[in-house]
């Protein structure tokens, strides 16, 4: 077992890239897909960066164990910058995830309620339908307006990071980070600490959030290169002053709709710059001219 992140048995190149000095090309698109959708230029220029050595480790992110000081490092300001953005409170525990924000379909009713318990979903479209539709496997759920009592639980995968949020108000939130805070492949579950720790004794422990919980995220191999990604939104977010302050040829992409409805459908999510929103405007302006 190697001791240390350097070794003998490989060299690694002296040479540093600098993110400043990387220069953007003209061939990028506007892409307005509903995830995985686009990232800030800053935040890829960064990550191509410091893709071949990360800092003075001598390796990727992709190669470095999730159980180092150099990951942990990565994971913890990650945390530690989410719960900045977002307020969280220290009663609330932050996991980093895998599954995507379908798999939570099944692990909420999984570790909120007992085997044969109620919950109250609100249906509003297809990914709750979906929610409930899981949920039906391991409890028993209605479609009914927002309880005042109960646990309130929601999926922010559309909004996350968005806009201020008071998570207290909340016992769950989840979220898929590709839509706002960075590439496919990592789930983020914000919980209150005190609903964790009751789960069905049939929970797999991938599901269980008392297992992901005491283990910081890391009870087995996490999408660590993702996380750094979301690492990096987070940093810039903060850096932008936070969320208080802040076609194919015509280089504007994935504007189909969704394949249950059809249509167009422009997912505009964080990274969107605001040239891409200005050239979406101008070509829907001039489609409604000709055809309309």
């Amino acid at each position: 077992m190697a001791t240390s992140p350097h070794t003998t048995l490989f060299r690694t190149r002296t040479t540093r890239f600098n993110p400043t000095s990387i220069k953007c090309t003209q061939d990028r698109v506007f892409n307005f897909a509903a995830g995985p959708a686009t990232l800030p230029e800053n935040v890829l220029l960064r990550a191509q960066s410091e893709l071949y050595t990360w800092r003075a480790s001598g390796m990727s992110i992709m190669e470095m164990s999730h159980r180092g000081k150099d990951f942990l490092s990565i994971i913890q300001k990650a945390e530690s910058d989410l719960r900045a953005l977002l307020q969280i409170p220290p009663e609330y525990s932050v996991l980093f995830l895998q599954g995507g924000a379908t798999t939570q379909f099944a692990a909420l009713p999984l570790n909120l309620l007992p085997s044969g318990g109620a919950a109250d979903y609100v249906v509003t479209g297809s990914w709750s339908d979906k929610a409930v539709k899981e949920a039906k496997k391991f409890c028993k759920p209605n479609d009914y307006p927002v309880s005042k009592s109960g646990v309130l639980v929601a999926d922010m995968s559309s909004n996350f990071c968005s806009k201020p949020v008071d998570v207290s108000k909340f016992g769950v939130i989840y979220a898929g980070a590709q839509k706002n805070v960075g590439p496919s492949g990592v789930t983020i579950v914000i919980i209150k600490k005190d609903l964790i720790g009751e789960a069905q004794p049939i929970t797999p422990v991938m599901l269980e959030y008392k297992i992901h919980d005491e283990n910081h995220s890391l009870y087995n191999t996490p999408p660590c290169y993702g996380i750094y990604m979301c690492g990096l939104v987070f940093e810039d977010l903060l850096e932008q002053g936070g969320l208080e302050e802040e076609a194919a040829k015509e280089k504007m992409v994935q504007l189909k709709g969704h394949r249950s409805v059809g249509g167009m459908r422009a997912s505009i999510y964080n990274a969107m710059p605001l040239p891409g929103v200005q050239k979406l405007v101008a070509f829907m302006k001039d489609f409604q001219a000709k055809h309309a």
